[in-house]
């Protein structure tokens, strides 16, 4: 995938954002800050569901966003492993229209 796809595909969902009309317009910029934000958060979040710290207690508490970026890319998923070779932290294209369209679903959901 090249750089120019990349923005292509990130134009697509800044697009798909802001035609949701939940406030002001964001930027290509303002939403790839906010991915890396929600994947830092749902990598550690995947972690902590897969390796849980031991001696008893409640059960990790993880976001809701993390839950819903785990069932998209799934735990095993390259997205919160890594793989050598592979910017990770770039939605790939097989992912990108059901994640548009889960964020859509969430943001009607949560109004």
């Amino acid at each position: 995938m090249t750089n120019k796809h990349k923005l292509a595909a990130w134009k697509s969902i800044t697009g798909a954002i802001n035609d949701l009309g939940d406030g002001g317009i964001r930027t290509v910029e303002e939403c790839r800050k906010k991915w890396k934000d929600l994947l830092s958060r749902a990598k550690k979040d995947a972690s902590v569901l897969k390796n849980p710290p031991t001696g008893g207690g409640p059960a990790p508490k993880t976001s809701p966003y993390s839950n819903i970026m785990i069932a998209i890319f799934g735990e095993d998923s390259p997205t919160f492993t890594g793989l050598n070779g592979i910017d990770s932290s770039e939605p790939q294209p097989q992912h990108l229209k059901r994640l548009t369209q889960t964020c859509q679903l969430s943001t009607v959901v949560s109004h």
